[in-house]
Parts: structure tokens; sequence; C-alpha cells
């Protein structure tokens, strides 16, 4: 019965000092709550910012979307690493960091031939002559079916 007692206590004593943590961490929380929400509310606005500077820039409808995009995740990612430094997660943001590099570098090398096809693509939007919403008339010579 005293071993039941003594670990009751342990584990209420655990409880009570993860409330007392929370209680002294709560106003950083709520401050990493709000900078999370004020990047993500910036973000999507100069998303939008973004997209109507490039359509007037660029015709190319992919081109400008893939632009804002970039920027929007950019933005929010950076929000999330400024939450964790406010709640005083240094360490996580550095093996975050570290394992996203790591990540990075493995996909990198396994899918070299799909991002070497998607940066084609991307380059092949930026100088492509045809665009979201042009007619194109094909002509098809069938001059090599007579013979």
């Amino acid at each position: 019965m005293k071993d039941i007692n003594e670990y009751i206590g342990i584990v209420l004593n655990k409880v009570t000092n993860w409330l007392e943590s929370l209680i002294v961490m709560l106003p950083n929380f709520l401050a990493a709550l709000l900078v999370l929400i004020a990047f993500y509310l910036a973000s999507r606005y100069l998303r939008k910012l973004v997209y109507g500077i490039m359509n007037r820039i660029t015709r190319n409808e992919a081109i400008n979307k893939l632009t804002a995009s970039i920027l929007f995740f950019t933005l929010l990612i950076f929000g999330v690493f400024i939450s964790l430094r406010i709640l005083k997660l240094d360490e996580t943001v550095t093996s975050l960091l570290a394992g996203l590099g790591i990540v990075g570098l493995a996909l990198g090398f396994a899918f070299k031939d799909i991002a070497s096809n998607f940066i084609a693509g991307i380059y092949m939007a930026i100088k492509s002559p045809v665009n979201v919403g042009d007619i194109i008339e094909f002509r098809m010579c069938l001059e090599w079916l007579k013979t």
C-alpha cells in the first residue's frame, strides 16, 4: 500500500510541475500564437499582392501562382520558426533545420529526375510564347499518309 501511495505522489508531483510550467509559459504561448496568426495573415496578403504585381509583369498564370505560393510558404515557415523561438524551443528549431536539410538532400538525390523536369517545366513556362487563354490553331499535314 505504501508503494502505491508513493507512486501516486510522484505522479501528482509531476502533473503539478507540468501545470506550473504551463502557467508560466502561457504568455509565451499566446505571444507565439499571435505571431503565427500575424505571419499567416501577412503571408496571405503578400501572396495576393505579389500575384497582382506578377500579373502586371507577365501574363503567364502558372508562373504568377508559383511565385505567390513560394512567397506564402516561405513566410509561413519563417513565422513557425519565430514562434518556436518565442516558446524557447531553440533546440527544436535547430533540429528541424538540420532535419530539413538532410531530408532535402535525400529527396534531391531520390527525385533528381522529377526535380529536373519540374525546373525545366518552370523554364518552359517562363519562355513559352503560349499562355493560358491563348487560342492555338493546329493544322495537320497529311501528305505522308498518301505515300
